[in-house]
């Protein structure tokens, strides 16, 4: 008895939020922690997640313009038929230009919760200049993000509701 008490400790305490969620994506390492925040996020927010997830990566960057010298990622969301399922895939591409700065990382975490938006719950663009995660064309600045974060993802699963 002992023993079975002890193994079920090992197998019920997971190491974190990743043994948490039935999701198996193929998920890009430097995309990792976006992913989880979303996936937190809509436990939190009680949404719903409908589609299946095959990956989340990064592929070939952007095309540089040589007269753009800041960061400029874009992603996009895929639909394929696996064994007559729906399965998704997101693919995020960015300038050769980008540093890795706090904007640089803002923006990509908004790139990514953008597209697992449209990816695994469905949700449309928003009007542009709306200001808001599924805006189709991002133009806030990464301060107006980082300061409105949580109500901006408040407000674009609401409509996904419980």
């Amino acid at each position: 008895m002992y023993i079975l008490l002890v193994l079920f400790t090992l197998v019920g305490c997971g190491r974190g939020y990743e043994n948490q969620r039935t999701i198996h994506a193929d998920v890009d390492p430097d995309l990792r922690d976006f992913y989880y925040q979303f996936l937190q996020y809509s436990d939190r927010l009680g949404v719903s997640i409908d589609k299946n997830l095959k990956t989340l990566r990064y592929v070939d960057s952007i095309r540089g313009n040589p007269a753009t010298t800041g960061p400029i990622i874009e992603g996009e969301c895929y639909s394929q038929y696996i064994n007559g399922q729906d399965v998704r895939s997101i693919d995020i591409r960015r300038s050769p230009y980008g540093n890795n700065t706090p904007w640089e990382r803002t923006l990509l975490r908004t790139i990514v919760f953008h597209e697992m938006g449209h990816c695994v719950i469905g949700l449309k663009h928003t009007e542009e200049g709306s200001n808001q995660i599924m805006d189709p064309v991002l133009t806030m600045s990464a301060e107006y993000m980082q300061n409105n974060w949580d109500d901006m993802v408040r407000y674009e699963f609401a409509s996904k509701g419980k």
